[in-house]
Formats: C-alpha cells, sequence, structure tokens
C-alpha cells in the first residue's frame, strides 16, 4: 500500500521519519521523500498490508501534518523537477 502526501516544511518531514522509527509494527516500510521550492512530497510504502487500525492511525497522523495528493500531481511535480535537473548549467 502506498501512501502519498504533500507537506509544506522540513520539520513536518522529519516527524514523520520518526513517527515510523518509533512505531515497531511500521518497521517494515520504505519511504521517498522529494524536496521541491514550495514544500516536500512524500511516499510511504508498505510491504504487507497494515490492519484496519494500522491504517487508520497512520492516515490520521498523517492528515494532521500533511495533505493527500494524487499519483498524476506527484507524477507532475516530479517531471518537472527532473526537466530542471536535465538542463545545462550555464
Amino acid at each position: 500500500m502506498d501512501y502519498l502526501y504533500y507537506l509544506a516544511n522540513a520539520s513536518l518531514t522529519l516527524r514523520i521519519i520518526e513517527y515510523l522509527q518509533t512505531m515497531t509494527e511500521f518497521a517494515n516500510c520504505t519511504m521517498t521523500v522529494i524536496h521541491q521550492i514550495n514544500g516536500w512530497v512524500v511516499k510511504v510504502r508498505f510491504h504487507r498490508p497494515l490492519s484496519p487500525l494500522q491504517q487508520g492511525n497512520f492516515r490520521a497522523f498523517l492528515s494532521e501534518l500533511a495533505f493527500p495528493t494524487s499519483r498524476k500531481c506527484a507524477c507532475r511535480w516530479c517531471y518537472g523537477v527532473w526537466k530542471l535537473a536535465s538542463l545545462p548549467l550555464r
């Protein structure tokens, strides 16, 4: 299961990282963080399905810190970042 969220600043991103590190039931996950000029995009992927209680708790925690975003919107952000990264420096 993937969770894709947009965060306003780095301190909120760090709070999510710390939360995942302290919760033993979330130890089996991977996290991708993309920094943008106007914020951060975070994708958390769990390798095993979460129980309904765990999923509800995790979504509630993320909803307090971040805005859920669609995969289409995140791909557009990533494409913009990659396009800028491929431009030659002058």
